[in-house]
Parts: structure tokens; sequence; C-alpha cells
């Protein structure tokens, strides 16, 4: 009886550990939510998204963040879908830099 408690104490343990290693962040939600509104052709809710995405990783990480870089190629992307090629370089150099 014992062995089995502890068992089933080692195995939730181990559930929660899990839910808490694979959540995600806020920023990839907000990733995954313009990604989706790219899917389905919403191009200018997906690049605000991206727009609003920029201004919080900018504020809590600065510019040298991953997420920062991430919203500058995806911003790149949407720029194209919705036909705005004048900064398109410029943003995919901010993003490598």
């Amino acid at each position: 009886m014992k062995k089995n408690r502890i068992m089933l104490l080692i195995a939730l343990f181990t559930f929660s550990l899990g839910d808490i290693a694979y959540s995600q962040s806020k920023w990839e939600k907000i990733l995954d939510k313009a990604d989706d509104d790219y899917e389905i052709g919403d191009y200018e809710d997906a690049r605000s998204k991206i727009d609003d995405l920029k201004k919080e990783a900018t504020k809590s990480y600065g510019v040298k963040s991953n997420y920062f870089a991430m919203a500058m190629v995806l911003e790149a992307k949407y720029d194209v879908a919705l036909g705005i090629l004048k900064n398109v370089d410029n943003t995919l150099d901010a993003a490598i830099q």
C-alpha cells in the first residue's frame, strides 16, 4: 500500500513538472496567434500583433532579445504579404543585428 502511494506521488509530480516545462510563454502565444491570423489571410491583424510583441519585448528584454528578432522576421514576412516591400530589407537587417 505504501509503495502504491509513493508511485502515485511520483507519477503526479512527474506530470506536474511536464506541464511547467512545456507550457508556452505569453510571447509564444502571441506569436502563435499572429501566425494563425497569417494562415487565414488576416495579415493586418497578424502585423498588429507582431507590433505589440515588438513593443513588449523591447520594453521587457531590450532590442537584443530572441523574441524581438523573431518579431522582426515575421514583420518582414507579413509586410510582403501586405504588399509593403519598401522596408523589408531594413527589417531583416535589424533582425540579424
